[in-house]
C-alpha cells in the first residue's frame, strides 16, 4: 500500500527582540514546512525575564483564513509592556 505523504507542519522563527524603555517588541515569521496549504496558524509568544523565567505569554493569530503554501513564509509581531521582559521566544500552538 502507498503511504500517505500529506503532512501539516509549521516552524516559527523569532528574528528580533528589541526593548525600548518599558516596551519589548518581537518580530519573526512562520514557515510552512509541510506538504499541504495551511489556512490557520496560531503562535504563542513567550516573554521571559533576564533569568529565563516566563513572565507572560500571548497568542498571535498569524494566519486566519488565508493560504500559506508549502515553503512559504508569513511575518508576525507582538509586544509586551512588562518592564521585566528581557528575552523573547515563540512556539506554534495550532495549525491546519
Amino acid at each position: 500500500a502507498a503511504k500517505d505523504k500529506t503532512r501539516t507542519s509549521v516552524r516559527v522563527h523569532v528574528e528580533t527582540c528589541n526593548k525600548s524603555f518599558a516596551k519589548t517588541a518581537m518580530g519573526g515569521y512562520i514557515e510552512n514546512t509541510g506538504t499541504v496549504d495551511l489556512h490557520y496558524v496560531t503562535v504563542e509568544t513567550i516573554w521571559k525575564n533576564k533569568d529565563g523565567l516566563v513572565v507572560s505569554t500571548d497568542l498571535v493569530y498569524v494566519l486566519n483564513g488565508d493560504t500559506l503554501a508549502p515553503g512559504a513564509r508569513k511575518t508576525f509581531s507582538d509586544s509586551s509592556n512588562l518592564p521585566s521582559v528581557a528575552r523573547c521566544n515563540a512556539n506554534p500552538v495550532d495549525w491546519w
